[in-house]
């Protein structure tokens, strides 16, 4: 028969009441006191009812993540990332996905909330940027991480900076695709933009002009983020004449797409084509030539979202920004240009 809260009472010389302060957390239990509580619990494998924990705290212990993406390779890094820390920190994680074109989705979203079961939301690109959502969610007072918004698009307790905004450093990640490309003498270029409205893929595309050297041409595409504006993209790019001899795309679905485009044109990579993506996702390590990429630390900034949530929960102060750092991936899509 599993031990009961009375159990651990009696094993440990204290009332129930001392015990149940201890299991919620409550710091107002003599150290000595709470240290013979706890042993008691590991000798009887006491396990709390989590359900009894989270109406005594008010809490569900649940936290939402919404996102609006198109490329399921980022969300397998940011869906581990937030997950794994938040089991971590003792809650669990309720992907929303969110379409910001339909005229329902807000209800949906604010319904969700409206009903209690979560106790904070992370809004990741481009939802960190919809001023209805953010302002819906301030109003109700519910704590609310947002990744990588545009600082442009601030409302209310978010511009006074009462908000955390965790993101990565996609300036100097675009100036490090560029100073690459530059290095190994490409000075025709090509740029496959992700969602022009997002402000990490304006930031990519003012990072990768910045970085360029005297003499480069770049002849620009726009695409989504989707592997099919990739290809729609290199195909584009490569019947251009003269063509670029190089490629920076703003995520990896988008160069596989130009990789793709580039096998069906007959443009062999590295030899004739050299690409770079962003992200560093796996598929970057799984293509053929493995895929030279900026890493962005999609995993860690998920798990920092949840820390900061968490934080805000817990009575800590969390408000401001978290810039993680990109870094430079070289693999095999990259070669010195052609004399």
């Amino acid at each position: 028969m599993p031990a009961t809260l009375h159990d651990v009472a009696r094993a440990a010389g204290v009332s129930i009441k001392t015990v149940s302060r201890v299991v919620n957390g409550e710091d107002t239990v003599a150290d000595a006191t709470a240290r013979r509580v706890r042993r008691s619990i590991g000798e009887l494998g006491y396990v709390p009812n989590a359900m009894a924990r989270r109406l005594v705290q008010r809490r569900t212990r649940m936290l939402g993540i919404v996102f609006h993406n198109r490329s399921w390779n980022w969300l397998s890094d940011l869906q581990r990332g937030a997950i794994e820390r938040g089991l971590a920190l003792g809650y669990e994680v309720l992907l929303h996905p969110c379409d910001v074109d339909s005229p329902d989705e807000l209800v949906r979203i604010l319904r969700i909330v409206d009903e209690g079961r979560l106790d904070g939301v992370v809004l990741t690109p481009p939802c960190s940027d919809w001023a209805l959502l953010v302002s819906g969610l301030e109003t109700r007072g519910v704590p609310l991480v947002r990744m990588a918004p545009s600082p442009g698009r601030m409302s209310g307790r978010a511009a006074s900076g009462a908000t955390a905004i965790v993101r990565a450093n996609d300036h100097e990640g675009g100036r490090a695709a560029a100073r690459h490309l530059y290095d190994l003498g490409h000075r025709r270029l090509g740029f496959v933009a992700g969602d022009p409205a997002q402000y990490s893929s304006q930031e990519r595309r003012r990072g990768f002009l910045a970085g360029l050297g005297r003499g480069c041409t770049v002849i620009e595409h726009e695409g989504d983020f989707s592997f099919e504006s990739g290809l729609a993209a290199g195909r584009a790019l490569l019947t251009d004449d003269p063509a670029p001899t190089a490629i920076f795309a703003c995520n990896d679905d988008m160069a596989a797409g130009v990789l793709a485009a580039a096998w069906e044109i007959g443009r062999p990579v590295p030899g004739a084509l050299s690409i770079v993506g962003y992200d560093d996702v796996p598929l970057a390590s799984q293509l053929r030539p493995t895929l030279t990429t900026i890493r962005q630390p999609t995993f860690d900034m998920a798990g920092r979202c949840v820390e900061r949530l968490v934080a805000r929960l817990d009575g800590e102060d969390s408000a401001g920004d978290a810039t993680l750092d990109t870094r430079l991936v070289v693999r095999d899509s990259t070669a010195a240009a052609c004399s």
